[in-house]
Formats: structure tokens, C-alpha cells, sequence
């Protein structure tokens, strides 16, 4: 079926969809949007987390274009220890990480 704003609507958001879709919500003016579902919402951003935020807006703001890599390899030092940093590199271990048989999807 095609979405028509004629009807009711629900709005779903993970992870960090959830804020999206709970700022959408809020801001959106979707009049015929009947209710939220969320899954797994960051409901907290303690000064750790805040951080991480903050760093990656800087660093994702002022890659260029043409090295879209380079956003990833920033980020890899949030999503592997340092210590398997020491033993692989960034690249590596994310062509590890991304290359593994999901069954799920």
C-alpha cells in the first residue's frame, strides 16, 4: 500500500531512531500519526556517551567527500578495545567485523 496522510499512522524508531522519531513526534506536526513504537532508545547521554557524540559530529562535519573510509576508521576506536587495536588494524578489524555471515538478515 502506498502511505496516504489521509490515514492513521504509527511511527516506529530503534536505537537511536527512537530520539528521531520521538523529535519528529514532537516537531512534526504529523496530524494523523497515532502513536510512537520504540525499541531500544538511548533515554540517557551521560558525559561518556556525550562525548563520543560530540567528537564524531566534529570528525564526520570536516571528512571530505571523497574519502567516505575515513569517518569509520575514527569510529572504530568506540566500537573495538584498545587492545585489539594493538594487535590488528582499524581497517582490519573492521573488514572482520563487517564481512561475518549474519543469518539474521
Amino acid at each position: 500500500k502506498e502511505f496516504s496522510a489521509k490515514h492513521p499512522c504509527f511511527l516506529m524508531g530503534v536505537g537511536n531512531g527512537a530520539l528521531i522519531a520521538l523529535y519528529f513526534a514532537a516537531r512534526g506536526r504529523a496530524l494523523n500519526l497515532r502513536g510512537l513504537i520504540l525499541f531500544n532508545g538511548l533515554t540517557f547521554v551521560d558525559a561518556h556517551y556525550a562525548s563520543v557524540l560530540h567528537d564524531c559530529r566534529n570528525i564526520f562535519s570536516c571528512s571530505p567527500a571523497s574519502r567516505p573510509d575515513l569517518p569509520l576508521y575514527f569510529y572504530s576506536r568506540f566500537i573495538f578495545s584498545p587492545t585489539y587495536l594493538k594487535k590488528t588494524t582499524a581497517p582490519l578489524a573492521l573488514n572482520l567485523y563487517t564481512a561475518i555471515c549474519n543469518p539474521i538478515s
